[in-house]
């Protein structure tokens, strides 16, 4: 595809995109009244990140606000993405995993304390210690698959063979004691809800989940099955969108995220929740907890199970993103009664800050922080100079003597598997402050790759804690 071609791509996607917004207004028996705000952002969006297709809801309350479609699902056939277009979860399947776990601990048949080792005969003395619970909370040192090689993605494995390859490779950590994403343990997750309920976990799924909640064109991945509406999903290469590469159907299928949703789903899914079935309040609660860590010590990421715990701009936001196959997705619900779906079919979609300038049409609180402080630029040198020197164990006259304690390597190494590493790399600018007492709280984006957001509280002039954040 050449420049002009990719070029030709956008402007007739921008053409078309009345046409899906007709499908997206006709759902809704009340107008919205910043329904042409929300085209206006994520028709620009779309252009600045090149995705050719793409679907969004917003609730309030559980009650649908509004859903609309815009862009292709398919640049070869040119067909317009609408609110029926069906794309991949990535990872926001975790969060369907997680809640088929709590429902099998509703029935009796599983308990979180569980360990797992007796599921796995595979894995023996390979996944002792660890717990149920541990894993959904990626707290458990099972190594994500993708850190290593050992794994084709192209052919079919059986399960037994699969945990065999999970299993091989050594713990990153002693259970319980760090948290790291791990693909792998969500994998683990689907297989063990299998041998104990004796069903696949996509058939519980449709089961206790989809169907209870009118998820009507929700399921798990079959790649040879003819899906009506299915999108195409891209990948960008250099600048150019292309076709992801081929990927077996036993990994097309694993509980880590392979899910197939329309928009329409994750309204469904936002609505189910709000009215607290078919999981039960208590059950919902948990998922959504971020405990302390097994020394007593906060957790470095707010991840509960299945489910990311953030604080944006002063709001809780329970949430989670996922990317597979050429598609991103992303479902988040604000403590002020917003939730925001997001779908699309390029990977590499930056779905987090997308979903924040959505949710900021309606609560401009929940928009996200990019404007630098005017003045601030020499300053925050020399809180990166500090921060920089945190993460390399060494002294900076800007560290206190308890936040130089507090980062030890187990913490350290946790931040560097999770969010990028602030280097003399790293473009760092001062977006927000706040003053409680005698504390200042700055908020940082750092941009070194990817986009994060550190948020460095300091006491007469002297850095006492620092937090990051993804966009």
């Amino acid at each position: 595809m050449n420049k002009n071609s990719k070029k030709r791509t956008f402007v007739l996607s921008k053409g078309l995109l009345l046409t899906s917004l007709v499908w997206g207004v006709a759902c809704h028996a009340a107008p919205f009244s910043s329904a042409h705000e929300v085209d206006d952002v994520m028709g620009a969006l779309m252009k600045e990140q090149g995705i050719p297709g793409a679907a969004i809801t917003i609730l309030k309350d559980g009650k649908p606000l509004y859903t609309s479609a815009y862009g292709f699902s398919n640049l070869e056939t040119k067909t317009p993405a609408t609110t029926a277009t069906v794309f991949q979860s990535g990872s926001v399947g975790k969060m369907f995993t997680s809640s088929v776990i709590m429902l099998l601990v509703q029935d009796g048949k599983l308990q979180l304390d569980d360990p797992i080792a007796p599921y796995f005969p595979e894995a023996k003395g390979m996944w002792d210690g660890i717990t149920i619970r541990q894993v959904m909370q990626q707290r458990s040192g099972i190594p994500d698959y993708e850190q290593f090689n050992s794994i084709d993605i192209k052919q079919d494995y059986t399960d037994e063979q699969l945990i065999g390859l999970l299993a091989s490779k050594k713990l990153d950590f002693a259970p319980g004691t760090q948290y790291r994403y791990s693909n792998s343990g969500y994998v683990a997750l689907g297989m063990l809800i299998k041998r104990a309920s004796g069903r696949f976990y996509g058939d519980l799924l449709r089961e206790r989940l989809f169907s209870q909640c009118d998820m009507q064109t929700a399921h798990v991945n079959m790649l040879k099955t003819i899906i009506p509406n299915r999108a195409s999903g891209y990948v960008s290469s250099d600048g150019q969108l292309e076709n992801p590469g081929p990927v077996s159907q036993s990994l097309a299928q694993t509980a880590d995220g392979s899910l197939l949703l329309t928009i329409n789903d994750l309204a469904a899914w936002d609505t189910c929740l709000s009215k607290g079935k078919p999981l039960s309040k208590e059950s919902i609660n948990t998922e959504w907890e971020v405990p302390l860590m097994a020394d007593g010590s906060q957790p470095i990421t707010g991840y509960g199970f299945g489910w990311r715990n953030n604080i944006v701009n002063g709001h809780r936001l329970i949430d989670h993103g996922g990317s597979f196959q050429g598609f991103h997705a992303h479902y988040a619900r604000f403590d002020n009664g917003i939730s925001i779906g997001f779908l699309a079919n390029l990977e590499t979609a930056r779905s987090n800050y997308i979903v924040k300038r959505i949710a900021g049409i309606i609560d401009p609180n929940l928009l996200p922080l990019e404007r630098e402080i005017e003045g601030s630029a020499a300053e925050t040198q020399k809180t990166k100079a500090a921060v920089i020197a945190l993460m390399d164990g060494k002294s900076d006259p800007m560290l206190s003597p308890e936040i130089r304690k507090a980062f030890n390597d187990k913490h350290v190494s946790e931040i560097e598997a999770s969010f990028s590493k602030v280097s003399n790399d790293t473009q760092l600018v001062q977006v927000g402050e706040t003053k409680e007492n005698a504390v200042t709280r700055r908020t940082y984006k750092a941009i070194a790759g990817k986009v994060n957001y550190l948020d460095v509280a300091f006491l007469e002039n002297k850095i006492v804690d620092v937090k990051f954040s993804s966009e």
